[in-house]
């Protein structure tokens, strides 16, 4: 692993980079906006539409209940958990602009979603270029694999474009699974993007500790990866296995 290295010149550039990404990914959702007409209204998701709206059903829980999520469409009693944290706390950021008992609520949950979306898109990419910058020293191999990683996006739209959507007897992959896809993440999943970035942000951490002699010395640092590690589980990864089963339970 390099010493990064990174002039500050560089960070500029990479900011630059990071916000150019995001304005683009915002682009369409604006677009939608404006489409919008007598009887039609926008939604502000381009994707994943039943998941999406369970995420704002998860910031109204979140806003008129505490930090534990409770799946309401069952009968059974149980104990609220710490999943879906994210969304809760969003949640309770978009109170701070509306009551959750008014329809306005729904815009303040909306623009808090999208905001959100932005910022740690950004930070994605910024922890991303730190990262590699830890394995590649050529500044133009970083530019390569940063643009690659993070708006990679697979080949189904080419194969759609060709007319081999359904080759091999199945859809392509990066039509149906966006969480695979770091360009979803920006364009649509800030959720995932955060976990994402705690996991890169706690494996640097944990490298840092290779050159570190002592326990007391690499200790902290372990600790701290590890608790990056635990964020990106409690922020992603986790949640769409674990929390499958309540994906649209907060929907009523």
């Amino acid at each position: 692993m390099n010493k990064p290295g990174i002039m500050s010149r560089e960070w500029r550039s990479v900011a630059l980079f990071a916000l150019a990404v995001m304005i683009l990914t915002t682009l369409p959702y604006l677009a939608g906006a404006a489409a919008q007409r007598d009887g039609w209204r926008f939604g502000w998701f381009m994707f994943g539409v039943d998941d999406a709206n369970s995420y704002l059903a998860k910031m109204r829980q979140g806003a008129v209940d505490g930090w534990l999520f409770h799946i309401v469409y069952t009968s059974e009693p149980h104990d609220g958990a710490f999943l879906f944290t994210p969304y809760l706390a969003e949640g309770k950021l978009a109170a701070l602009f509306a009551s959750p008992s008014t329809p306005a609520f729904v815009d303040a949950m909306l623009w808090v979603f999208h905001i959100s979306r932005i910022v740690l898109g950004i930070l994605l990419i910024l922890v991303t270029y730190r990262f590699i910058a830890a394995f590649i020293v050529k500044r133009s191999l970083r530019w390569l694999a940063l643009i690659l990683v993070r708006l990679g996006s697979g080949f189904g739209w080419l194969l759609t474009l060709l007319g081999l959507g359904n080759w091999l007897g199945s859809l392509p992959v990066d039509m149906f699974v966006p969480e695979g896809y770091t360009f979803y993440l920006l364009y649509g999943l800030p959720h995932l993007a955060l976990a994402r970035t705690a996991l890169l942000g706690g494996l640097m951490l944990t490298f840092h500790t290779l050159v570190l002699d002592g326990a007391r010395r690499w200790f902290p640092w372990a600790v701290l990866g590890g608790a990056g590690s635990e964020c990106a589980v409690l922020c992603g990864g986790g949640l769409r296995h674990s929390g499958r089963m309540g994906a649209g339970s907060a929907t009523g």
